[in-house]
């Protein structure tokens, strides 16, 4: 459940622990100084939800969460909840739209919500006009439709970005609750989530492994004897099964590996997967044989590999920059995110 307006001061606590059932927690941004604001979410115990580096703004209070399900903490989105108070706006189409566009240069899913105080139904408020502008330049949707409260304006919005919720309902509210109302959605995810643990089990062998296991094996008593029935010859084979794989597991015990999904590229696809797939299978006969007809081939489909693999992504990051070709923000966003140093620290680089 997403809050705005708690009216919740720093360091008060009471308010939100009476409202979180049990199984449930909230992360919390009170206003910093003043009467009223505040934003919050009550959330459940089964979400993994982490607050991020405090986000300052002038014309709006925002509360930036990451949000993930316990099973697949490797697959996080980002809920940010916005209060915009009434009153001049100019600072915060300046604000907000700086916001965005670098939200969407780093992330590939986004929830946005919050009361943002626009007459979103009314086409023709200058207001409403200039976020919509904003909203597209970056392609986020809005996705309420009707009056989010009792004034009968619809002044609480959804926000996606690669994103799509469903089910919307809203539920007007007593006056004696809020005069806003309460709003309801569904978003679905296909994480892909396999039923299998997320790690596996292996041994590891070195060039030390083998005489360990036989100077190890040297030491253990092993009967060989003329088994007259099945029953024995049973019984000297679970003894003969039993003991080598004690051994193997003195000098080279199973140990456990976590497995960290790695985040594919945009542009990586099933083509550029089967293109690395036939790569690595040559190499592999190559190493294995020694022939220099599989080295031939070996190379040539690295270097069409990676040529694919270029090609796709310039393709994505011009379609990207021709698709906001008219914002500035973005386009200046997008070119600072691909050559700047990741490496250095201290001082920002300044790109003229």
């Amino acid at each position: 459940m997403c809050l705005t307006e708690t009216w919740i001061k720093p360091n008060e606590y009471i308010a939100l622990n009476e409202a979180s059932p049990p199984g449930y927690s909230y992360v919390h941004q009170p206003r910093s100084t003043g009467r009223g604001g505040g934003v919050g979410l009550i959330h459940s115990k089964n979400l993994v939800v982490t607050q991020k580096p405090k986000h300052k703004f002038n014309s709006f209070e925002i509360l930036y969460t990451s949000i993930s399900y316990v099973a697949t903490k490797n697959k996080s989105i980002p809920l940010i909840i916005i209060y915009r108070p009434p009153g001049p706006y100019t600072e915060f189409l300046s604000e907000f739209s700086d916001f965005v566009s670098n939200l969407v240069v780093s992330v590939d899913k986004a929830l946005i919500v919050g009361d943002f105080n626009i007459h979103f139904d009314n086409l023709e408020d200058p207001l409403r006009i200039a976020v919509v502008s904003i909203l597209d330049s970056v392609g986020i949707n809005q996705n309420v439709i009707g009056p989010t409260h009792n004034g009968g304006h619809t002044l609480d919005l959804i926000l996606t970005y690669g994103l799509s919720i469903e089910n919307i309902i809203i539920f007007p509210q007593s006056e004696v609750v809020s005069d806003h109302y309460l709003i309801s959605f569904i978003i679905r995810i296909d994480h892909n989530i396999s039923t299998s643990s997320g790690y596996r089990v292996k041994r590891t062998y070195t060039s030390a492994t083998a005489p360990s296991f036989i100077n190890n094996l040297a030491e253990t008593s092993i009967r060989f004897g003329s088994p007259s029935d099945h029953t024995e010859l049973d019984q000297a084979t679970e003894s003969l099964e039993s003991t080598l794989r004690y051994t193997i597991d003195r000098v080279a015990p199973l140990k456990r590996k976590i497995i960290r999904e790695k985040k594919l590229a945009p542009w990586y696809n099933d083509q550029k997967r089967t293109l690395k797939q036939t790569t690595r299978q040559l190499e592999r006969k190559w190493r294995q044989t020694k022939l220099v007809i599989f080295q031939t081939a070996w190379k040539e489909s690295l270097l069409k590999y990676r040529k694919s693999l270029g090609n796709a992504r310039k393709i994505y990051f011009s379609t990207l920059i021709g698709d906001n070709k008219n914002n500035s923000r973005f386009l200046f966003n997008t070119v600072a995110k691909l050559t700047r140093n990741k490496t250095t620290t201290g001082r920002n680089t300044i790109i003229t």
